[in-house]
Formats: structure tokens, C-alpha cells, sequence
């Protein structure tokens, strides 16, 4: 297979992460952009073709449908201030009539969160959620008004609201273990009631996929960078704390509320937050992954019967 047969997402996996396949695209794109190295490795998968050069630099190779997200993640990068992610270059791989946009970026050393979690005492645990409390609240408080690139990334419920339902309901439907409880009904009027309230919410710069493996730590436990761009957009702030809930945080109430005492203490008292969560989940673009993760591997055996209980299961908080 060459890069001009890859026609659809199973394509793509096929040949996503390897390395033998990407080799001599990646020293074609490196010999344009004037950079040398000798070495290449994989990085942990995602979307995104990802490799280490040298352990100095890291290329990512979007696939050719997403060729707005490398302008998102260029955009997103000279947005924050204290970045790590020193973007190198930056381009289009033209064959066959197709781009394939990529980034290059110093490469970070760093251990990530699910792997530094492990050692963890409970002390850096909590020093980690202050921080990363103090980190977020800032990214949130970037303006995104002169970036059109991010712009563009805005929840399609606010200019699209029946479609984004649309979708949400055959999302629902696809997952057999929610369309048995017959929950749309109930869903679409709670999505209904919340999504003006989310749509009069400021928007601002989030990270999109705030993951585990996105946090990466020094030797000492510290945490050193936030990672992977990507899926950066306009939206209200809120929306981090979907990835960050059950990927970061394992659904745990004292840390998330360790977190949120750090990033504004106001949010512990409101009446507001539990809801607008619980809509933003579902909103999500990574739903479904998330609720077959939860339903395979973590709380199949705390079974619901009716919309309630399904919040009660994706936010189990008082």
C-alpha cells in the first residue's frame, strides 16, 4: 500500500502506526523542511499519525479529512503562552491529488499521567490537580476572536441544533445498551432545556481532549506539559471537563472537587454545574467511545434503568 491508497478509515488503521509505512514520506517531508535525523519511532496512538525523530523532534501526519485540524493545532499553539510545543514546521504532503497536512514539534520527554498515577503519593496527586487547575483556567481565559481557524471549531449546536440532536440520537441508538432503556425522549427534552443556557455561556480557547496521556510528568512527579492540540476549538470552558472526568479524574468526586476548589471554588455550590456537564457529555463528540469504555471495562455491574440513572452513572457526584 502507498499513501494514495488509503481511501477510508479502516484504511488509515491499517497503516496509521507503522513505521516501515510512513518511513520514506517522513524523510521526504523532513529533506523539504531542511531537518536531518536518523532514528524514528512510534508514538502512543490517537488519530493522527504520530512518530518520534531522533527523540528531538515529532512529526504528526493528519489524515487528509482532517485537513483543518493541523490549522486548529498551529492556531492553538501560538495561543498559549507557556508552551513546551515549540512548532518547528508546518505543511502539506501533496500526492496523488491529496494533502496529507502535517506539524513538526520539539519533542518533550515526559512520562504520562495513566503511567505516573501509579507511583503517585497522595500528596503529588493533589499537587498535580492544583496545577493542572491553575494551567486550565488560563488557557481558558485566552480570547479566540482574531483566530478564525479555531472559530471554526465551535460546537455545531449553535448554529445547528436539530442536526447536532440528529446525531446525538444515532449515537444513542448505536449503542444497544442504552437504546434498550428507550432514553431519547427523555434526553432530547434535558438537551433541549440545557442547550440555551450552554449557548449563552462565553466561549473561549479549550484544549478538546484534556486524556491521561496528554499530561506528561518530570522524574520528580511534576507535571511538565499538556500535549496533542488537536482537537482545540471555541467553546465554553466547561467542555475540558468532559475528557477530563473520566479519563484523568476515573469518575473520582474528591479529586474533582480538589480540582474545581482550585480552579474556582464558586463551582462547588452550583446548582448549574452537574446538568450542563451531563449535556456537554453527551455533546461530546468522544460519547460513544466513552460510554463503551465504561460500559465494557468499568461499571457494567451499576446497571441503569432510565435517563436519571444514566446520569447518575456518567457523574456519580452528590
Amino acid at each position: 500500500m502507498i499513501l494514495a491508497d488509503i481511501q477510508s478509515w479502516d484504511d488509515w488503521r491499517d497503516v496509521f502506526t507503522d513505521v516501515s509505512f510512513w518511513r520514506p514520506y517522513i524523510d521526504r517531508i523532513c529533506k523539504k523542511e531542511g531537518l536531518k535525523f536518523k532514528n524514528i519511532e512510534g508514538s502512543l496512538p490517537g488519530t493522527s499519525a504520530v512518530f518520534i525523530l531522533d527523540r528531538s523532534m515529532v512529526i504528526k501526519i493528519y489524515p487528509s479529512v482532517l485537513i483543518d485540524d493541523d490549522q486548529i493545532e498551529r492556531a492553538a499553539l501560538g495561543l498559549v503562552k507557556e508552551k513546551d510545543e515549540i512548532l518547528i514546521a508546518s505543511g502539506s504532503y501533496e500526492t496523488e491529488g491529496s494533502l496529507w497536512p502535517y506539524i513538526i514539534m520539539t519533542y518533550i520527554e515526559g512520562e504520562p499521567y495513566g503511567a505516573a498515577r501509579q507511583t503517585m503519593t497522595a500528596q503529588e496527586k493533589t499537587a498535580f490537580l492544583r496545577k493542572a487547575a491553575g494551567w486550565l483556567k488560563g488557557v481558558h481565559n485566552i480570547k479566540t476572536d482574531h483566530l478564525p481557524s479555531i472559530e471554526r471549531g465551535i460546537l455545531n449546536w449553535r448554529s445547528h441544533r436539530a442536526t447536532a440532536l440528529l446525531q446525538i440520537k444515532r449515537r444513542i441508538n448505536q449503542l444497544p445498551f442504552l437504546a434498550a432503556h428507550k432514553i431519547w425522549p427523555d434526553l432530547c427534552d434535558f438537551l433541549n432545556k440545557q442547550l440555551p443556557l450552554l449557548d449563552a455561556m462565553p466561549v473561549n480557547l479549550v484544549h478538546g481532549d484534556l486524556t491521561e496521556d496528554h499530561f506528561l510528568f518530570s522524574e520528580g512527579k511534576t507535571l511538565r506539559a499538556v500535549i496533542d492540540w488537536g482537537d482545540a476549538r471555541a467553546a465554553p470552558y466547561l467542555y475540558d471537563l468532559v475528557t477530563f472526568w473520566f479519563s484523568v479524574l476515573k469518575q473520582n468526586g474528591e479529586d474533582l472537587d480538589t480540582f474545581l476548589k482550585a480552579y474556582n471554588e464558586d463551582l462547588l455550590n452550583s446548582d448549574d454545574l452537574l446538568p450542563r456537564l451531563t449535556a456537554l457529555t453527551f455533546l461530546h463528540p468522544f460519547c460513544p467511545e466513552i460510554m463503551k469504555e465504561l460500559w465494557e471495562h468499568q461499571m457494567r455491574d451499576q446497571a441503569f434503568s432510565d435517563f436519571p440513572s444514566l446520569c447518575r452513572w456518567l457523574w456519580p457526584v452528590s
